[in-house]
């Protein structure tokens, strides 16, 4: 620091001096001449003068450094004390650089009054500088945390503290800041304190921010349904790692739409999803929130995701930025209600299907009874119209011949062993109509063969008869009734029905089944006769006789086509 001494103004130059520190040459005054002669008055003026251009000298030397900033302070030096100034020049620049950082800085009295603040801390708290100047310190400090503030400012007073604090502002609003606490010793102010203020609302924004980013990042880490966030041009610029899987690549800086095609779920089975029109999150950028529509997302591999979308409006300042859409895989969820809706509607099938087979139980009984009813009363009729009848002539005649001659008792023996003889053949052919006693003995062929030489004989109607694999075979008891009956059956109906002079019938056997089928070419029938009771009892007979050992019975015709009955029998036991 550069000092100058010089003499005070007004005053006596006896003692006066002056002094610049810091130059290069220390050229002091010299002493004015003792006296001035009256005898050589131009010689004291001129020496009056020389003394004036040598004081305008230094003068103007100490005004170049002044100027030059070589000097700080002048130090003024009477008989009775000297006196120091500090130039404004010299403290010029640091007034400057406190009234322009960018922290409060501020002086404090011992009290926590305000003797000093620059215009960030008076900007910070939202007030002017001259309504802080005079202010406690800690009136600008929020309630919550003057408590510390004033354990703060006491030991300040001997070293330097730095905590952080929420100021309030004049507005009421909160500043979280850092305050410096230092003691200062200035003279004429003891005990004062220097506190430098810095605003923390930009750090702390940025860490609660980045908390926030932290929180974010981890709720898309970790969610478990597909997270998307779009910007405003509905491109895709954060995604969770759910969304990644379920897109099945990096859905990064893409479009929504390119992404995800996703496509609303039909309603009814019989509309395709590829008909309906890619489903577009455009509302959501509107302001609108999307909630719970089911849409299909093919995706490029073939496979099919069911997800429910949601989607809602992100907002800043209170414009939209963006939107936020969440995905819920529902594939799982539709595959069990799907496996559900097929297991309930089996088991509906299942119990319709059980119902109409009580329903027809029910029925076959009921034909079952009647069958009976009618054999019952055919069997009944033919015992009283053909056996009783020739009984009751068997005993006219035996009776008659009691009361005849020898000649004429000979005659009526004979005609009643002609009426035994009808009687005996009418019993054999009932009891072979039951059931013929060669299917018992010889099996299934020589049976039919006997059976279609009676039946053509009866009907006028020949039987063609083709057969492989049943030659000298025997089968088990039930197969060889129920192939039996069929044609029996099948053979009476074409008898009855078609109008035709010939029938075809089929048999053939090998290891795994045994196959009967009787064709002809006459009217035929319709077929949904069969689905009645009353028009086609020895069909459901025929049909009722297979499907009970296992078999298979269909039935092939049409009104004018002719008609075809095949029956298969499973094999399952060796042949006797």
């Amino acid at each position: 620091m550069k000092t100058l001494k010089t003499p005070a103004i007004g005053k006596s130059s006896k003692s006066a001096t002056v002094r610049i520190a810091g130059e290069k040459r220390d050229n002091p005054l010299s002493k004015d001449r003792a006296g001035i002669t009256r005898r050589n008055l131009r010689q004291d003026m001129s020496f009056k003068t020389n003394k004036t251009l040598t004081r305008a000298t230094k003068a103007s030397k100490l005004s170049n450094a002044i100027r030059s900033g070589a000097v700080d302070a002048l130090v003024v030096s009477d008989v009775r004390d000297e006196q120091s100034f500090a130039l404004e020049e010299a403290e010029h620049p640091y007034r400057i650089l406190v009234e322009t950082m960018n922290e409060g800085a501020v002086i404090l009295a011992p009290d926590g009054s305000i003797l000093y603040c620059n215009a960030c801390f008076a900007g910070m708290i939202k007030q002017p500088i001259e309504k802080v100047v005079g202010t406690a310190f800690g009136h600008w400090v929020a309630p919550p945390d003057r408590l510390l503030w004033e354990a703060l400012l006491q030991p300040s007073l001997q070293r330097c503290c730095i905590s952080e604090l929420a100021l309030q502002t004049a507005d009421g609003n909160l500043l979280p800041a850092r305050v410096s606490i230092a003691p200062m010793r200035i003279e004429g102010m003891p005990d004062s304190v220097s506190v430098i203020v810095t605003n923390l609302t930009a750090i702390k924004g940025s860490q609660e921010n980045a908390a926030a980013e932290k929180l974010a990042c981890s709720i898309l880490e970790q969610a478990a349904e597909a997270i998307v966030v779009c910007d405003n041009h509905e491109r895709i610029i954060r995604a969770s790692r759910a969304a990644h899987r379920l897109c099945g690549g990096n859905p990064l800086f893409q479009s929504f739409g390119s992404v995800f095609p996703l496509r609303p779920a039909p309603q009814q089975k019989e509309n395709p999803v590829g008909d309906a029109p890619i489903f577009s999150i455009s509302p959501a950028f509107g302001g609108k929130t999307i909630h719970g529509i089911e849409t299909v997302f093919n995706r490029k591999d073939g496979r099919v995701f069911h997800l429910l979308l949601n989607a809602g409006p992100l907002f800043g300042r209170e414009i939209i930025f963006g939107c936020v859409v969440t995905l819920t895989d529902l594939t799982e969820q539709k595959a069990a209600e799907a496996q559900r809706n097929r297991l309930l509607a089996r088991e509906q099938a299942a119990w319709v299907e059980a119902e109409t087979g009580r329903k027809e139980l029910r029925r076959l009984a009921a034909q079952l009874v009647k069958s009976h009813e009618i054999e019952r009363r055919r069997i009944a009729r033919e015992l009283h119209d053909e056996v009783g009848q020739a009984l009751t002539f068997l005993g006219i005649t035996l009776d008659q011949c009691a009361s005849l001659p020898g000649e004429s008792v000979r005659d009526k023996l004979r005609e009643a062993q002609k009426w035994v003889h009808e009687l005996a053949a009418l019993a054999r052919n009932l009891a072979l109509e039951l059931r013929p006693s060669m299917l018992d003995d010889l099996g299934l062929l020589p049976a039919l063969l006997w059976h279609f030489d009676r039946y053509t004989a009866q009907t006028q109607v020949r039987v063609r008869l083709s057969h492989r694999g049943v030659k000298q075979r025997r089968f088990t008891h039930d197969i060889e009734t129920a192939a039996y009956r069929i044609a029996q059956e099948a053979l009476t109906n074409v008898a009855r029905h078609a109008a035709v002079s010939e029938v075809m019938v089929n048999i053939q056997a090998d290891d795994r089944e045994l196959q009967l089928q009787i064709k002809d070419h006459g009217r035929g029938f319709d077929s949904n006769i069969v689905r009645t009771l009353d028009g086609a009892i020895g069909l459901h007979g025929m049909r009722e006789r297979v499907l009970s050992l296992g078999g298979q019975f269909k039935i092939n015709t049409a009104p004018g086509g002719g008609a075809r009955i095949a029956a298969r029998f499973p094999l399952e036991q060796p042949a006797c």
